[in-house]
C-alpha cells in the first residue's frame, strides 16, 4: 500500500508522533520535580506529594539521595504494602 492510503509508512509515522508527544508529557510531569532542591524532594516524599513516577525517576538519576524504607523508595513501599508485598517479603525474611 501507499502512504497516501494508510499503509505500513504512515502507520509508523503516527506510532512515532506518539511515542514522542508521551515522551513531551512526561518530561513536563517531571519538570517540577528536577526544579526542587534534594531537600525539597525529601520534604515532598514525605509529605506524599510525589507520584510514583517522580520517586522511580528519582530514584533512577539521584538514587543516593532518595530515603529508602525497608529497602523501596517510601512510594513504593507503601504501594507495595497495599498490595500485600511487604506481608509476603516479611514472611520470607526480608526485602
Amino acid at each position: 500500500m501507499s502512504k497516501a492510503r494508510g499503509g505500513p509508512g504512515r502507520e509508523r509515522g503516527t506510532v512515532e508522533a506518539q511515542r514522542l508527544e508521551l515522551a513531551r508529557a512526561r518530561a513536563a510531569r517531571l519538570d517540577a520535580l528536577w526544579k526542587m532542591s534534594p531537600s525539597e524532594r525529601v520534604l515532598a516524599m514525605r509529605r506524599g506529594q510525589l507520584t510514583l513516577e517522580q520517586c522511580a525517576a528519582w530514584a533512577a538519576r539521584y538514587p543516593e539521595q532518595v530515603p529508602l524504607l525497608n529497602g523501596l523508595c517510601r512510594q513504593g513501599h507503601y504501594a507495595d504494602m497495599r498490595r500485600g508485598g511487604a506481608r509476603r517479603r516479611a514472611s520470607r525474611g526480608g526485602c
